[in-house]
């Protein structure tokens, strides 16, 4: 049997362990709270159509979790994996993996030479101290062939046209810039490789420096424009851009040699 005097001296000690589940629980419930309102999320910024073979660049945003909105020392990690269809042409990721403290990573995809649909799988890390969360996400990219458009541009004077910009566009946004020479008397093609993810129909419009700076076309139109027409088909890839367009047949460049003879004064 415990006596009075043996009960009174657990007294303190109960009322001890008391005073420290107090201190403990809130702060399980406050870091639980804080992942809830800031959970985590990954994105991945770039086309989501990628030219067969070709080598494009991505940017991995990570989001949330401890690192967000702890103090230093934080940082997040990742990893990637790629799934493929076909692996012709050993499609690979570099870096494959890394860590960072501003959430962001830019990552070098080189794409297989197969058509086909490629997943990308980033697995993500936000860490704070010894509070860390995962969190993973798929990516889907389309490989393709591009279109090829293409632009023939001709001199008609006596002097060499050098370095004159031709500018490529879909439905009004910049495709590209390709610099061009063409020596007097001649006619010199641009190629241009464009990929595009979504079905319908497409303005291409390629125009021989639109500010009108240097370079004046005979009639006095710089622009040409012809409507393409997309329907892509999901279970097969390889006629879908495996074509060639040919976006202006001619453009005049005209007397870019004799201005600058005029301006120069000889």
């Amino acid at each position: 049997m415990i006596g009075k005097k043996s009960k009174g001296r657990f007294i303190p000690l109960i009322v001890l362990l008391m005073l420290l589940s107090l201190l403990f629980v809130p702060q399980i419930s406050i870091s639980t709270r804080a992942e809830e309102e800031n959970p985590m999320r990954i994105e991945l910024t770039g086309g989501r159509a990628v030219a067969a073979g070709d080598t494009v660049d991505f940017m991995i945003g990570m989001y949330g979790g401890p690192a967000e909105s702890g103090v230093a020392p934080r940082k997040w990690t990742y990893q990637t994996q790629i799934t493929a269809e076909n692996w012709t042409g050993l499609p690979s990721i570099e870096p494959s993996s890394g860590n960072t403290t501003d959430h962001m990573a830019k990552i070098t995809l080189t794409a297989p030479t197969y058509t086909q649909t490629l997943k990308i799988t980033v697995k993500a890390t936000s860490m704070n101290g010894t509070h860390t969360r995962t969190h993973e996400r798929t990516f889907k990219i389309r490989i393709v062939e591009p279109v090829i458009l293409e632009a023939k541009v001709r001199n008609p004077s006596d002097v060499d046209a050098e370095n004159i910009p031709v500018y490529f566009y879909a439905n009004g946004g910049l495709i590209g810039t390709k610099l061009v020479n063409v020596s007097a008397q001649n006619t010199s093609t641009v190629k241009m490789n464009w990929v595009t993810y979504s079905d319908g129909k497409y303005t291409i419009k390629v125009a021989i420096n639109p500010m009108g700076s240097f370079v004046e076309l005979e009639n006095g139109n710089n622009v040409m424009t012809k409507d393409l027409y997309i329907n892509t088909d999901q279970k097969n890839y390889t006629p879908i851009y495996a074509f060639t367009v040919v976006v202006m047949a001619l453009i005049l460049l005209m007397m870019y040699g004799k201005t600058r003879k005029k301006i120069r004064g000889y």
